[in-house]
C-alpha cells in the first residue's frame, strides 16, 4: 500500500527486525512483521523496541492484523454487525484504553478470574485523526474499498488472497456448535443447520467499527468461549 518504496538504511546493530521503507501520503513509514514462526504481545513489544533502536524519532505505532470477529447477535443492524473483511479501529471508553489483554490478572477462589491493571490510551494527535475520520464517514464514507480496487488493479495476482469473497462465503455457526476436525481450512464438512441467519448488507463496502479490541498470547477459535468474552 506504499506510494513509494525507499531503499534500506543501516540499522542499529542489536537490531534483529527486517524492514520495508516507504512513503505513504506525506508520511515515511518503516514496516516490520514478526519473525516467521512467532506470535504474541511478546514478540510484537520485543519488535516495537528494536524498531526505536534504529529509528529513534519515531511518531508513532500502528500494530495492524488480522483478527477474529466477536459478531454481535443475529438481530444486530448489518451495519453495526462484524462481517467478513470489516476493519476494526480500537477506540478508549471510560474502562478501557481500546485495547484489552483479557487473559492478564490473577485467579483467585472458585475459578474466578480478576483483570488487573490496563494498557494505556493512544497519543492524542492518533484519538484527533480517529474523531476525524469518524466525522467524514457519514458523508463521505471509508475509503478501504477504494483502496483495495486500487490494489487489485495495481497487483491482480493479489486477487485470490486479497477480493472479496462475498458475503455467500460470509458463514457464521451458533456459538455452541463445535466445528468439524477434517484439516481442511474451510467448513465444507460442518453442519449448515448450525449456520445463524443474518440480515444481507446492501453494498459490499467494509464497515469501519469503533471500539474495544481484545488482545491475548494465544489464538481464540472456539465460539462458546468468543461469547463469554464479548
Amino acid at each position: 500500500m506504499f506510494d513509494e518504496l525507499h531503499p534500506s538504511l543501516v540499522q542499529d546493530e542489536t537490531d534483529t527486525n527486517t524492514y520495508t521503507l516507504g512513503r505513504v501520503a506525506e508520511h515515511n513509514v518503516a514496516l516490520v512483521c514478526l519473525p516467521s514462526g512467532t506470535m504474541g504481545t511478546s514478540p510484537a513489544a520485543t519488535a516495537a523496541a528494536n524498531m526505536l533502536r534504529t529509528f529513534p524519532k519515531i511518531r508513532f505505532g500502528l500494530m495492524v492484523g488480522v483478527g477474529g470477529g466477536a459478531p454481535g447477535p443475529p438481530s444486530a443492524d448489518p451495519s453495526d454487525d462484524l462481517r467478513l473483511g470489516d476493519v476494526v479501529v480500537s477506540n478508549p471508553n471510560r474502562d478501557s484504553g481500546g485495547v484489552f489483554q483479557y487473559d492478564f490478572g490473577k485467579t483467585i477462589a472458585a475459578g474466578k478470574f480478576i483483570q488487573t491493571g490496563q494498557l494505556n490510551k493512544p497519543p492524542a494527535v492518533l484519538r484527533s485523526g480517529v474523531s476525524t475520520l469518524r466525522a467524514l464517514h457519514p458523508t463521505e464514507g471509508p475509503s478501504t474499498y477504494r483502496y483495495v480496487c486500487q490494489m487489485l488493479e495495481a497487483r491482480p495476482n493479489m486477487a485470490s488472497k486479497f477480493r472479496y469473497p462475498g458475503q455467500l462465503n460470509d458463514l457464521l455457526f451458533e456459538a455452541s456448535y463445535e466445528h468439524c476436525s477434517t484439516g481442511t481450512a474451510g467448513c465444507e464438512s460442518c453442519g449448515t443447520r448450525r449456520l445463524i441467519a443474518r440480515e444481507p448488507r446492501n453494498v459490499p463496502d467494509p464497515v469501519v467499527h469503533y471500539g474495544t479490541i481484545g488482545s491475548a498470547n494465544r489464538v481464540m477459535r472456539h465460539g462458546a468461549t468468543r461469547e463469554k468474552l464479548r
